[in-house]
């Protein structure tokens, strides 16, 4: 058979047991391990770069390859490139710029730790309250619920429509001044959460010191597809000028290529504008959270990920997806 790349999708890498955050969905540190090591014995696993060989027929694989690809830029993906540093193997990190650079929680973080720390239904009713509260006379549809559940298949019914709601029905204004009230009343400041919650452009830097590719995730985590042409562009713009400016220095080794990851990254999340502008502004791939793999030949602009619990040796109800 033609070997195929397959791209393992992270998120929450971290244990959570006995802490604030234990209703948190995440993958354990000991199942990110047992991971690592079945992928290890069972693919190559390999550098952006050589993916992208594979992928234009300049690199001839001998079996499937696996890239290793961690979203959002939490906190514990430092001590994750640490680890695979040490193992020899290379992994490509897409952090949100607006989280490093304004120090406030991405509306989707918001979502979830609300969730872990509220539980879903003590959670919704607060957001729909506050929701009438600010917007009284705006109409919350509810999402179709086949749709809920296929893009959120790990979560029950309740959690899915709800997700889907936040992430895809609300407009961007009015989901980011809710959720931000609630998150306010019920876990306090934005700036001390996203000093615990994400990286800075220091560990970037170190990261990619040890052979790790960073990668672009917009400024603000928002579905790209329903923003206005201008504000999508505003978007990517942002996020590209901040990672040039924080991680192009003159004593630092050129980064070959710079890939982006779509967030939410399903077929409706993105269009093709979205990836001539990404084009223009110089990004070489981008990732999706279509599952597959990818063959020589794929489309660089649309390739396709595995989520890390469809990875064997992970156990049931693993890391939060947005």
């Amino acid at each position: 058979m033609t070997p195929v790349l397959r791209i393992a999708t992270y998120h929450y890498v971290r244990d959570v047991a006995g802490t604030e955050w234990e209703n948190l969905k995440v993958l354990s540190t000991a199942e990110f391990a047992r991971q690592i090591d079945y992928c290890a014995e069972t693919f190559e696993v390999v550098s952006l770069d050589r993916a992208l060989d594979f992928l234009q027929g300049r690199y001839a694989a001998s079996r499937d390859l696996c890239l290793l690809a961690f979203d959002d830029g939490l906190r514990e993906h430092f001590a994750i490139a640490a680890m695979l540093r040490d193992r020899n193997l290379s992994a490509a990190f897409f952090p949100i710029t607006s989280c490093l650079d304004q120090e406030t929680v991405a509306a989707v973080h918001q979502n979830h730790l609300l969730m872990a720390r509220l539980g879903v239904r003590v959670y919704r009713r607060k957001f729909m309250d506050r929701l009438n509260d600010i917007f009284p006379d705006f109409p919350a549809e509810l999402p179709d619920p086949e749709i809920a559940a296929r893009t959120y298949r790990w979560d029950d019914r309740e959690t899915a429509e709800f997700k889907y709601l936040f992430n895809f029905a609300l407009p961007a204004a009015v989901q980011e001044r809710v959720v931000a009230a609630v998150f306010r009343e019920s876990i306090g400041a934005q700036a001390e959460a996203a000093r615990e919650l994400y990286l800075s452009w220091s560990d970037l830097k170190e990261m990619r010191s040890w052979g790790m590719t960073i990668g672009g995730h917009t400024h603000t985590h928002r579905a790209l597809s329903r923003l206005s042409p201008a504000e999508m562009k505003r978007e990517l713009a942002t996020c590209r000028r901040l990672l040039d400016q924080n991680l192009l220095e003159k004593d630092m080794e050129p980064q070959r290529n710079w890939p982006f990851s779509f967030p939410f990254g399903k077929r409706d999340s993105y269009t093709r504008e979205t990836i001539e502008e990404l084009r223009r502004l110089n990004f070489h791939c981008a990732l999706t959270t279509q599952d597959g793999g990818n063959a020589p030949g794929a489309d660089l602009f649309q390739l396709r990920r595995t989520d890390c619990r469809d990875i064997p040796s992970c156990a049931p109800l693993s890391a939060s997806r947005a």
